[in-house]
């Protein structure tokens, strides 16, 4: 599998990704045994790039990710995103608002660390300053 450094830190990924979308929403009814299966197996083949987000499942999309990802931890890179508000799907990317998604998906993920947090849609209400620096507590951490 070829592989990519993302950012200046060093953290290295596999080129292709999994994204965990279709094993809570969007493609029919969750399979959490399935996904968990499919993860794994993708790690087995190399993959060590799992995108996951808030808004899959507002939390159990986040949950099968991080059971499926336990026994292998660190190998992968944990990639979620913040941004949706639930149940209307609006944004919100308020500093406080991002903490809270934060300290969820930590606990969801059954992780002490998240490797790549990203803003799923832009709030125009909020400056992307705003944004960086809430995001940047989380890496100075």
């Amino acid at each position: 599998m070829k592989t990519r450094t993302l950012g200046a830190q060093g953290l290295t990924t596999s080129a292709i990704g999994y994204g965990s979308m279709g094993i809570s929403v969007a493609y029919g009814a969750a399979d959490a045994d399935g996904g968990t299966a499919a993860i794994r197996r993708a790690h087995d083949l190399g993959i060590t790039m799992i995108d996951t987000a808030e808004m899959y499942g507002w939390g159990e999309n986040e949950k099968i990710v991080g059971r499926a990802v336990a026994p292998f931890r660190d190998e992968v890179v944990i990639a979620t995103k913040f941004g949706f508000t639930a149940p209307d799907l609006g944004v919100n990317s308020r500093p406080d608002h991002i903490r809270e998604v934060v300290e969820n998906s930590l606990k969801y993920l059954g992780v002490d660390y998240i490797d790549v947090l990203y803003q799923h849609r832009v709030d125009p209400d909020v400056p992307i300053e705003d944004v960086a620096g809430t995001v940047k507590e989380f890496v100075d951490a």
